[in-house]
């Protein structure tokens, strides 16, 4: 790190004029048909495209239309990742409510279940 070229310092694979090229991961055409973002749901062994994490088994009907939801929205593109072939990129903002969602159904959930606490709440026992 302590050359004066800034061009040592930079991994071969990451400078500009390395001659590799990722098409998979160049914009896509609206009209190219190569990737379909917005599949369905199949959930076993399957990853979020967004943040890799696993999902539950047994998706809610909530989460499977967050994520036609996210998939179609117009600045979804397609990201490399070697472990996850259906990865997808968006911005944080617009894929944390069914990530959260996901991970809640997948991990929160069934714990709080196992521990007993209810799945349905029972608003007039509940004293304001």
């Amino acid at each position: 790190f302590q050359s004066p070229n800034l061009e040592e310092c930079i991994h071969p694979a990451f400078r500009p004029s390395n001659g590799i090229s990722f098409p998979e991961l160049q914009e896509l055409d609206a009209t190219d048909t190569r990737y379909k973002y917005n599949e369905p749901l199949n959930v076993i062994g399957k990853l979020c495209s967004f943040c890799d994490e696993p999902f539950s088994l047994h998706p809610s009907e909530r989460l499977k239309r967050m994520d036609q939801a996210v998939k179609a929205n117009p600045l979804v593109r397609r990201r490399w990742d070697p472990t996850n072939p259906s990865a997808l990129q968006l911005p944080f903002a617009l894929t944390a409510d069914y990530c959260q969602l996901h991970h809640s159904e997948r991990n929160i959930i069934p714990q709080g279940l196992e521990l007993g606490w209810p799945s349905q709440i029972d608003w007039d026992l509940l004293r304001f």
